[in-house]
Order: structure tokens, then sequence, then C-alpha cells
């Protein structure tokens, strides 16, 4: 089970952000902002962040947010057919 923070699912972590703040977004950007949503959090799927939730040690590797964006930026692509910016 990958966990988004102690004893907390990663995939309800990130159904419970979409869910509570998609009623708060434009139409125009609920594509975007789903992406968002469900990506933010993508590197706590590696297991050096999974390994930190248990020991508490922070490695090289632990950080999630780097690999989260590239992820989200991919997503995007696929998607949208292009990385999603803003002014």
């Amino acid at each position: 089970m990958f966990c988004s923070h102690e004893g907390k699912r990663l995939i309800e972590h990130l159904k419970e952000v979409y869910q509570i703040n998609q009623d708060k977004i434009d139409e125009e950007f609920k594509p975007c902002f789903k992406i968002i949503s469900y990506c933010h959090d993508f590197g706590k799927f590696t297991s050096y962040f999974q390994m930190y939730l248990n020991t508490k040690k922070r490695g090289k590797f632990t950080d999630h947010g780097f690999l989260s964006a590239l992820f989200a930026a991919f997503c995007s692509l696929k998607v949208l057919g292009r990385i999603v910016s803003y002014p």
C-alpha cells in the first residue's frame, strides 16, 4: 500500500484533493486542475518516499516535488497537447 502521509492511502489523498476543491474551479480550468490534483504527489509513489514515511530518515531521493512536477508536465502534454502555464 502506498501512503501520502502516515496511515493515509496515497490514492485516497489524491482523490480528496480533487473532490474537495473541484467546485471552486471555473469550468475552463477543470482539465488543468484535474491534472494538477492527481499529479501533485506522484513522487510519493517511489520506494524512497515510502521508506521515509516509515523511518522518518531523509535520503538523497526522498523529496517528491520535482518528480511530481515532471509527471504533471508529461500528463499535460498527453492530455492537453501542451504544458499548462500561466502568465
